[in-house]
């Protein structure tokens, strides 16, 4: 399964690739003069394509983006557009903050769409942030169930609601006194879900925490849990399940306050969650801003991961795109993809026959032009599709 890419243009651009096929395909969706983003893709099961982003719905006086809703695009199997959706608020409704009308701004953004069967047939799963109805702009996460339509129920004012006849809902979670951020999404063996992101409400020194929440089939909060040290920033990318709970990857802060990429499970022990060092707790990286974004779990029960590494060039210090593997002989499968650029992996998957790996991801360093002066130009990037053999 492909899941997160994060190139924004000002139009959507979709890319995708047939491995069994070898067929491309590309398309652009969104209004003239919005900004729109993709940032999570998920084959469905009659062949087409679910994208989850965001996209602006105004700007102020300069061309800013201030509000963004979250944008939902399903396509046939040639990416066509057969309907899309958005979802947002209004961040006007939380009344006088002081200062907030300075630098807050309406922002409604989907990280992550999952398709799911359940009892109602068909539908989509999605989990981002919302400002809009917490304290003075703070964000909430934000989890979204529709119908196959992409149809849910009327949240209003309230940023939540649930229909049972339709087996749709929409829940927030997280409290007043800090950004709450929904990164991934999983459907469990229980029929309820389990997310992952990061948390300030619930760190007890301000700083950011790897939050894992899990719910059930109709949203309503079970348990959760947030991992990381005191006076660091933990996030977490992409989660798993496993025989004994989960595995999550993202980044944390080192001693030197640089973020190292982060692999660590989970385990469960009744309506909780605890760090547990089996079957993993690693950290990678140590020269700058590092971090895993997605891990996938291979033919071999092994787990295969993607994200970034920093290294020493000409330019100084730039990530790579990592791939990396853990299996019961260890860590494996080490390389480093890239130039004297940028060059990040989003999500990875292995292919159907066992063999190879397929990454999607973004370089400033092929097939742009680099320089030291466009570095970090957003224009200067593009987007990273590649397919590497296992060992």
């Amino acid at each position: 399964m492909m899941k997160r890419f994060h190139v924004v243009f000002i139009s959507l651009l979709i890319l995708a690739m047939s491995v069994s096929y070898g067929n491309t395909f590309y398309q652009f969706f969104g209004e003239d003069g919005a900004v729109s983003s993709g940032n999570s893709i998920q084959q469905t099961q009659d062949g087409g394509y679910i994208i989850v982003g965001s996209t602006t719905v105004k700007e102020d006086a300069s061309g800013y983006p201030y509000d963004k809703d979250i944008l939902l695009i399903k396509t046939d199997s040639n990416g066509n557009e057969e309907w899309s959706k958005t979802f947002g608020g209004d961040i006007s409704g939380l009344g006088s903050c002081s200062g907030w009308e300075d630098h807050v701004k309406d922002y409604d953004v989907g990280n992550s769409v999952i398709e799911v069967n359940d009892s109602y047939g068909y539908g989509y799963v999605i989990v981002g942030y919302t400002n809009c109805y917490g304290s003075c702009g703070d964000a909430d996460m934000w989890l979204i169930k529709t119908d196959s339509n992409g149809d849910t129920c009327d949240y209003g004012s309230s940023g939540e609601c649930v229909d049972e006849s339709a087996g749709t809902w929409v829940r927030k979670y997280g409290e007043s006194s800090g950004n709450d951020i929904g990164n991934d999404v999983i459907q469990t063996t229980d029929g309820g879900y389990v997310i992952t992101g990061s948390t300030r409400s619930y760190s007890s020194d301000g700083y950011r925490d790897a939050w894992v929440i899990k719910v059930d089939g109709f949203g309503n909060y079970k348990y959760s849990g947030h991992f990381g040290n005191n006076a660091a920033n933990e996030v977490g990318y992409s989660i798993l399940e496993h025989d004994y709970g989960y595995i999550v990857c993202g980044s944390a802060w080192d001693a030197s306050m640089l973020n190292q990429a982060w692999v660590f499970s989970i385990g469960l022990s009744g309506n909780s969650m605890y760090q547990d060092s089996s079957p993993v707790d690693a950290k990678f990286g140590d020269e700058g801003n590092d971090a895993c974004h997605s891990i996938q779990k291979t033919s071999d029960g092994s787990y295969i991961m993607t994200g970034k590494i920093s290294v020493t060039t000409g330019f100084g210090s730039k990530p790579d795109l990592f791939v990396h593997k853990l299996g019961d002989n260890g860590w494996s499968d080490y390389k480093l993809f890239g130039g004297d650029g940028e060059d990040v992996g989003y999500a990875i998957s292995e292919t159907n026959d066992g063999t190879n790996y397929i990454i999607s991801g973004a370089t400033s360093s092929i097939g742009v032009n680099y320089s030291v002066e466009n570095w970090g130009d957003f224009n200067a990037y593009a987007a990273w599709l590649l397919k590497t053999k296992q060992g």
